[in-house]
C-alpha cells in the first residue's frame, strides 16, 4: 500500500509538472498569436496603402505599373499575366489621367512593331491621336524605335517612340466591368 501511495504521489507530481509545462507553452504559443495577429494587422494596413498608391480604379478602367523595370514585350506580359494589357491611350482626357500619375518614363500598349510607321494599339486598332513630343516619332541614330513611352519633360508627359529592348517600367489597364 506505501509504494502505491508513493507510486500514486509521483505520478501526481509528474502530472503537476507537466500541467505547469503546458500551461507556460499555451501562454507562450498566446502571446506568439498575438504578435502575429499584430504583424498580420500592421502587413494589411501596409498592403493597402500600397495598392492604393499604386492601382487606380477610374472610369477608365483599373490602372497599375508593373513593379519594376522590363522591356516593352516583357511589361505587356506581366500586365496579361495579371488579366490587364498595356494602357491604351484614345483620348485627351485618358492622356492627361495617366500624366498626371506618372514621375519617370513607362511604356505604354503602342507599337509599330508590325508594320513600320503604322502605329497601332495593343488591341490591333490603329493610332488616330497622339501626344508626341516635338520631332517624335522618328528613328534617332537610325535606332529601330518601335515602342512607345510616356516620357517625362519640363512638367509635362508626352510620348516617345523608343527601342523595345530598353528597359522602362509599364502601365497596365484592366477594364472595368
Amino acid at each position: 500500500m506505501k509504494n502505491t501511495v508513493k507510486e500514486l504521489n509521483l505520478t501526481i507530481s509528474s502530472l503537476e509538472d507537466k500541467r505547469t509545462s503546458l500551461s507556460q507553452k499555451n501562454q507562450e504559443l498566446e502571446t506568439r498569436l498575438q504578435a502575429l495577429n499584430e504583424e498580420n494587422q500592421r502587413l494589411n494596413t501596409s498592403l493597402r496603402s500600397e495598392i492604393q498608391k499604386n492601382r487606380e480604379l477610374s472610369s477608365l478602367g483599373f490602372i497599375f505599373m508593373t513593379p519594376e523595370l522590363k522591356n516593352w514585350t516583357e511589361s505587356r506580359q506581366y500586365c496579361r499575366n495579371n488579366g490587364a494589357d498595356l494602357v491604351m491611350i484614345k483620348t485627351e482626357e485618358k492622356q492627361s489621367f495617366i500624366s498626371s500619375r506618372v514621375n519617370e518614363r513607362v511604356w505604354i500598349g503602342l507599337s509599330d512593331a508590325d508594320e513600320e510607321w503604322k502605329w497601332k494599339w495593343v488591341d490591333n486598332s490603329t493610332l488616330n491621336q497622339g501626344f508626341w513630343i516635338k520631332g517624335e516619332p522618328n528613328t534617332y541614330l537610325g535606332r529601330n524605335e518601335d515602342c512607345v513611352e510616356i516620357r517625362p519633360m519640363n512638367n509635362n508627359k508626352f510620348w516617345n517612340d523608343l527601342v523595345c529592348s530598353d528597359k522602362n517600367r509599364g502601365v497596365c489597364e484592366k477594364a472595368v466591368e
